[in-house]
């Protein structure tokens, strides 16, 4: 076989020349192929558009319409080219990486890309078959054959390779696009900067005049693969904006390993919030530090603020369950400054601050006592313990105090809140 004959097939295959008008890359046929690969190029991309739409919704179908008759006239082109002898590489026209970017942007898979190679390759390699069967001079068949098919082949999967490599470039870079674009609109409304509501609800996919519950999902145990640990955090997050009737969370996953985490809905949410979320923690290794519900955007920030408040506690005392704004909101603010919530622990507690064991108990006694309005009978109560059991640890609060507890009651109870909370800080 000869790039004559090569070259004669293909002039055969294409016909005469045609008024039938083209569009894109193949307006124009050149080097030495004839005018009419043109029209045979614009004749086939039409016929592939209508097989490859027939099974796609409308949406997909405008789409494809759009983009897909020009770069499949393109391709046609090239191959021909290709199977005449042309060594240039083979690269992708605009019209492809025209396509592929479109698929991209509204969201369609590569598999429509995908059926609409797979329906080219087969019709062009049935066409091409068909019209060998009657080509003339019939000797020359076998060795067309066998130079065409598997040449057609290799075309088609260097195309692919070509188009998904694009594809999946500019997916990715779409990605970092969307994921930059979300960063700075969470930062913003973090920070307490306007945002508008339909930016919002455009970039983020939520409504900020929504009721807002913010979470901040830190792994149990963070020693496995970062791939699973974070899948762990998103299934926890949807489980919770399941468990409370809100719609997908929006999810955040900064520098550091915990992941930002805002359920939202459009109603308040019910008050036994805490019983859905101890429901999801129990059931899975992630560890939940929640916020305060609240409304609009400062409600967003609001709660925020509040769950990595009640983060920051839940990691300095080594809680690994459910931690509420709510229950240590507190200790979270007196311990807002480390180093001060330390030196007034220490100033407030004096000896009481001691990390023996019999002094926590002469502090729970304290605590509890000042938390029942110093009430002997209910502190004892509340322990499980005799009234004089009561009295006789208040005078070894009191002398390891230095003072009585009613000289600065609310002081001291704070520092106690603190310790019991915290710890030694």
């Amino acid at each position: 076989m000869t790039p004559d004959s090569v070259h004669r097939f293909i002039r055969s295959l294409v016909g005469e020349e045609s008024d039938l008008p083209t569009e894109g890359a193949a307006a124009e046929a050149e080097g030495a192929l004839p005018e009419s690969a043109a029209v045979w190029a614009a004749r086939l991309s039409r016929h592939l558009l209508e097989k490859t739409i027939s099974t796609m919704s409308p949406d997909e179908a405008s789409t494809m319409a759009a983009v897909l008759p020009g770069a499949v006239e393109q391709r046609l082109m090239v191959m021909l080219r290709r199977l005449d002898g042309d060594t240039a590489p083979l690269g992708l026209a605009p019209e492809q990486v025209a396509l592929m970017h479109r698929l991209v942007h509204v969201g369609q898979p590569y598999t429509h890309f995908l059926l609409g190679l797979q329906t080219t390759r087969r019709e062009l390699t049935d066409q091409v078959i068909e019209h060998l069967n009657k080509y003339q001079p019939e000797h020359e068949r076998p060795a067309l054959m066998r130079f065409l098919i598997p040449s057609i082949g290799a075309f088609f999967d260097e195309t692919l390779d070509a188009m998904l490599s694009e594809y999946l470039a500019e997916r990715e870079r779409l990605m970092a696009q969307e994921l930059s674009n979300r960063q700075r609109m969470i930062s913003a409304l973090v920070a307490g900067q306007p945002v508008a509501s339909e930016h919002a609800l455009d970039v983020l996919g939520v409504d900020l005049d929504h009721h807002h519950l913010a979470l901040v999902l830190s792994p149990v145990d963070s020693s496995g693969p970062a791939l699973d640990v974070h899948s762990d955090m998103g299934r926890t997050a949807a489980a919770v904006a399941d468990s409370l009737g809100a719609g997908p969370p929006l999810t955040f996953l900064p520098d550091s390993a915990p992941m930002w985490c805002w359920i939202s809905r459009p109603t308040p949410f019910p008050d036994d919030c805490t019983d859905a979320l101890s429901s999801v923690c129990a059931q899975r290794p992630v560890h939940i530090a929640a916020g305060v519900p609240a409304s609009g955007a400062a409600g967003f920030r609001r709660s925020h603020l509040a769950a990595l408040d009640a983060h920051r506690v839940a990691e300095t005392a080594g809680d690994r369950a459910l931690t509420t704004y709510h229950d240590v909101g507190l200790a979270a603010l007196l311990s807002a400054d480390p180093e001060r919530a330390r030196w007034f622990v220490g100033e407030e507690l004096r000896d009481l601050a001691a990390e023996d064991p019999k002094t926590a108990d002469l502090r729970a006694t304290a605590l509890e006592y000042l938390r029942t309005g110093q009430n002997l009978l209910s502190t004892a109560a509340a322990l499980h313990v005799h009234r004089n059991t009561v009295v006789y640890r208040l005078r070894n609060i009191e002398r390891l105090l230095g003072r009585r507890l009613e000289e600065r009651p609310l002081e001291i109870h704070a520092a106690l809140a603190l310790m019991e909370r915290i710890g030694t800080l």
